[in-house]
């Protein structure tokens, strides 16, 4: 099982990192872009891949606290020790 959500994590972190890689090419596109239709297509395709960059950072925090729950030692019972 924990062999799994590893994997998980680094199949989303690998998606993760190449969706950045794709905005920050649409972002170096339209700024050089001059023609109005092509920009249109650009920000249209930008907005798509940060929402993308959104959900995955969202899939990839959920995951991590997943994974740390189900690691051995974690209670989810467990008292923090500044509790009095």
């Amino acid at each position: 099982m924990r062999q799994l959500d590893n994997q998980r994590v680094h199949t989303i972190r690998l998606m993760l990192e190449n969706e950045q890689r794709y905005v920050e090419k649409l972002r170096s596109d339209l700024a050089r872009c001059t023609d109005q239709a092509a920009e249109a297509k650009i920000n249209n395709d930008l907005c798509g891949a940060e929402r993308r960059v959104r959900t995955l950072h969202e899939q990839l925090q959920n995951q991590t606290a997943k994974s740390h729950a189900h690691s051995p030692g974690h209670h989810d019972n467990e008292v923090s020790s500044n509790t009095p």
